[in-house]
């Protein structure tokens, strides 16, 4: 019995390493890892791009060499001589980097090429946005077999299936793979995603669920999460105080900006 009791807990150990499988996104330094972790968990979960700033800054100047950390802080600055110099930098990398590195940049200089139209105020060609859309898809999807357990990829997974084939399907993928409560992200575009199809009663359920799983109630997230659903109904004065509330707890947050220009035209 003892032998069995032996072999289970060896097996099961190996098990939950398995599991814990994760991917070091081409950097050696723990530190500099901890920090990019820390600034996607900031700006996804918590809706705090300030600190993510700095977050990503910070992992970079741990690693100078972490190209993918140096792309999320190209996507974040507002600064367009510094994203052109990230851009110009990275697009290198991507010719010379292999596996996962080069295929997780090309997505993310996708992205920075589209976020720096759209600060300049430049029309985003619709095949481009759709084109990374569809290598965003492809390359969640893949990088998730192999590391199952990256939860801030398979936000993105979550956001290209959404771009792709709309709010139902978004939900769908969400209750499938059971991780509505993985992380306050999917709490938050679970309930954002309800008020997109009209489910408002579902949308503010989440929201409230959203509200227990975070630590802090001074979260951006809170009011920027309740802002959209109150613009989805039509109460766009509502949003819009949601929506100050948030940019007073972090005036970066680029996606509140976005929707109170949206519903001050």
């Amino acid at each position: 019995m003892v032998k069995y009791a032996v072999l289970f807990c060896f097996c099961f150990s190996i098990m939950l390493i398995s599991k814990a499988q994760t991917y070091d996104f081409g950097t050696g330094s723990k530190e500099a890892l901890q920090s990019y972790q820390q600034g996607w968990k900031e700006i996804l979960d918590l809706g705090e791009w300030t600190k993510a700033e700095e977050s990503f800054r910070k992992a970079v100047a741990i690693d100078p060499n972490f190209d993918l950390a140096w792309a999320q802080v190209g996507r974040i600055s507002n600064d367009p001589e510094e994203r052109k110099e990230i851009l110009e930098k990275l697009e290198s990398m991507v010719i010379t980097s292999d596996g996962w590195i080069g295929r997780l940049l090309e997505v993310y200089l996708g992205s920075l090429v589209i976020i720096d139209a759209k600060d300049l105020g430049k029309a985003v060609d619709p095949k481009l946005g759709k084109d990374f859309i569809q290598k965003l898809y492809q390359t969640s999807q893949e990088f998730l077999k192999e590391y199952p357990d990256e939860t801030y990829i398979e936000a993105e997974y979550i956001e290209a299936i959404h771009a792709i084939y709309g709010g139902n399907a978004a939900l769908d993928s969400i209750s499938n793979r059971g991780i509505s409560s993985k992380s306050p992200f999917f709490k938050s575009y679970e309930s954002m995603v309800y008020a997109e199809v009209e489910e408002f009663e579902s949308a503010y359920e989440s929201l409230k669920e959203l509200k227990q799983m975070l630590e802090s109630k001074d979260s951006p997230t809170l009011p920027y999460t309740e802002a959209t659903i109150l613009e989805a109904e039509g109460k766009n004065e509502e949003a819009l105080v949601s929506i100050n509330q948030c940019l007073e707890l972090d005036p970066k947050h680029s996606l509140a900006k976005r929707l109170r220009a949206k519903l001050l035209q």
